[in-house]
């Protein structure tokens, strides 16, 4: 039985999505302006998130191209 992964570390989303942990950073810096930040981050200390894969991909999914409507 396979289980998929629900929550991932910083370094995880880096790797799922192909960015870099900085990268995933200024995202979560983004998400946070937008107020969605408890939907997808549980932090478990100063350096310890715990990121939630399928509200990352939406995120990212609304971002896309969103530079050419402005």
């Amino acid at each position: 039985m396979k289980t998929e992964q629900v929550y991932g570390r910083i370094k995880d989303i880096a790797e799922i999505f192909g960015m870099s942990r900085m990268t995933v950073y200024r995202h979560l810096d983004a998400i946070a302006e937008a107020g969605q930040y408890n939907k997808v981050v549980i932090d478990r200390g100063p350096r310890k998130k715990l990121i939630k894969i399928t509200e990352f991909e939406k995120y990212l999914k609304s971002e896309h191209l969103k530079w050419l409507q402005a």
